[in-house]
């Protein structure tokens, strides 16, 4: 509206806090600013024309402050399913005025305005109870709207408690000797097809696995006009995906590895050897990275010893990496069901001695346990009855420790050393029984999982698989450990394999009922 009745308008200088110094010079008399602290500024706009005459004006400014919205949640640390959840919005404030509406998000999905479970409209309300029934993560969004106008949005994250089961893999009859592991951040999978005799692999594309949707890369790593791929174990090596597994047709130990870090395509596992041919070999394979090099424990079926193999490249690429080939333990028929792990710096493996019906473990004394004469800290852990089937071994609070079944009475047992080593047997005087109701402890598996062990297996009394969780980093007392089941979708639980996934307790395991590969995780 500025004017100039005997020439015109050529320069606008504007100060926008009404303190004398012009902040900008503009050739238009429309000119934009956005106000970074709310008040009422006193705005002085000076004109000039074009004979250098000036003038000035003022006009005061009402700029309005921003609500803040607040949410809390109650309780902080989630719910079970149908329990209420409580949202709280009464601590938003508008420090210039008033809230005058609330909108929820109650789905994540960017829209507000929605309606809340109790079907009152939340609109205009600052408290909101849910009640979910789906397990998983949710993260509610609110948007509050002050009497001005202006509009502040956040989120809050909670969580509905419980043991999420997806399917995996429905194709035919698959999931037989399964392994769990993280790759590239997400959960896999490497299993046996039962119906084509072939092995395959499956990694979800998200953090969690927790819908069946995630599976979507699933690949036949290696087929064959024979059977292929049972007793798999799956391990990062080299930072790309890699298993071990029999090929039962021509009795050998095989291990394979993917050529990208995810090993979603069947055409990046190019790297597929045979480790150990000398007779019937691989079965019960478990792999690991040993001082760098992939290295695996089996069976050795023609000679009943546990054997071990090592690479001494940090791939096992070719077949001429596996050089380090050693029989472990030659006492009687021993190397079932092996477990191999890092143990105080060196390799070390829990399995069955079926002679003597006995849980044994064996320890090298070097960092890679690539000779035979490595391999003198062998003791025998527990005997008291027909004990060491289904052993599974991790390192638990510093020291080696073993889940696996009592066949005598159908137990959970759990033993854990007391020194980091476990070199001797007077070193295993903590053993335990986690279960003992009905038939218990089968296909057991051992994992950490935030910092307390935690034992997958199948519940062979009631069909289904089951987790025991100990409420103490070394789970050295019966009393530590409490039991539970999936809901729902835990059918049988055979082979079942535990990992910690995003901070989750996750398994994958085989429902013989429907036949397929199934996924668990712990929300």
């Amino acid at each position: 509206g500025s004017t100039d009745s005997d020439g015109t308008i050529v320069e606008y200088a504007w100060d926008w806090d009404g303190n004398g110094g012009y902040e900008e010079i503009t050739l238009s008399a429309v000119h934009s600013h956005v106000f970074t602290a709310s008040g009422s500024p006193a705005v002085i706009v000076g004109v000039k024309d074009d004979d250098g005459a000036w003038d000035t004006a003022t006009v005061a400014i009402d700029v309005n402050a921003p609500p803040v919205a607040a949410l809390t949640v109650t309780p902080e640390d989630g719910i079970d399913p149908g329990e209420p959840i409580y949202l709280y919005a009464a601590g938003s404030s508008d420090s210039d005025g008033s809230i005058a509406d609330y909108e929820w998000d109650f789905d994540n999905d960017g829209t507000y305005n929605e309606t809340n479970n109790d079907e009152d409209d939340a609109q205009g309300l600052d408290n909101v109870i849910l009640s979910p029934e789906d397990i998983g993560d949710y993260t509610v969004g609110l948007r509050v709207t002050d009497d001005d106008g202006a509009t502040h949005a956040t989120i809050a994250d909670f969580t509905v408690h419980g043991w999420l089961v997806v399917t995996v893999d429905s194709a035919g009859n698959v999931g037989y000797d399964n392994s769990l592991a993280v790759v590239d951040g997400c959960p896999a999978i490497s299993y046996y097809d039962n119906t084509n005799k072939d092995l395959k692999y499956a990694r979800a594309t998200t953090s969690t696995g927790a819908s069946a949707s995630d599976w979507s890369q699933i690949v036949t790593v290696e087929s064959s006009a024979g059977t292929i791929g049972l007793y798999t174990s799956l391990a990062v090596v080299d930072g790309c995906p890699a298993i071990s597994y029999y090929d039962s047709t021509n009795d050998n130990l095989k291990y394979a590895r993917a050529t990208t870090s995810t090993g979603g395509s069947t055409s990046g596992w190019t790297q597929k050897v045979v480790v150990d041919y000398t007779g019937d070999v691989g079965r019960y394979t478990s792999l690991a990275v040993i001082d760098g090099c992939p290295a695996i424990s089996y069976f050795d079926s023609t000679n009943d010893d546990l054997k071990y193999a090592r690479a001494t490249t940090g791939t096992g690429a070719s077949a001429s990496d596996w050089t380090q080939i050693v029989t472990v333990d030659s006492t009687g028929n021993v190397g079932f069901i092996t477990s191999l792990a890092v143990v105080d710096g060196y390799p070390a493996i829990s399995y069955y001695d079926q002679s003597n019906q006995d849980l044994k473990y064996a320890r090298a004394t070097t960092s890679t346990g690539g000779s035979a004469s490595d391999w003198t800290q062998i003791v025998t852990v527990d005997s008291t009855g027909n004990v060491g089937d289904f052993t599974s071994l991790a390192v638990v609070a510093g020291c080696p420790a073993i889940s696996y079944l009592d066949t005598s009475n159908f137990d959970l047992k759990y033993a854990r050393a007391t020194t980091s080593t476990g070199g001797s047997v007077g070193d295993w005087t903590q053993i335990i029984t986690v279960e003992s109701t009905g038939i218990v402890g089968l296909y057991s598996s051992l994992a950490i999982i935030n910092g307390c062990p935690m034992i997958a297996y199948q519940d062979d009394s009631n069909n289904k698989v089951r987790f025991a969780t100990s409420s103490t980093v070394t789970g050295s007392d019966s009393a530590d450990w409490s039991m539970e089941s999936p809901a729902t979708g835990a059918t049988t639980g055979e082979y079942s394999s535990l990992a910690e996934v995003n901070g989750y307790a996750a398994a994958s395991f085989y429902d013989a009922v429907s036949d397929d590969l199934r996924y668990a995780i712990l929300f």
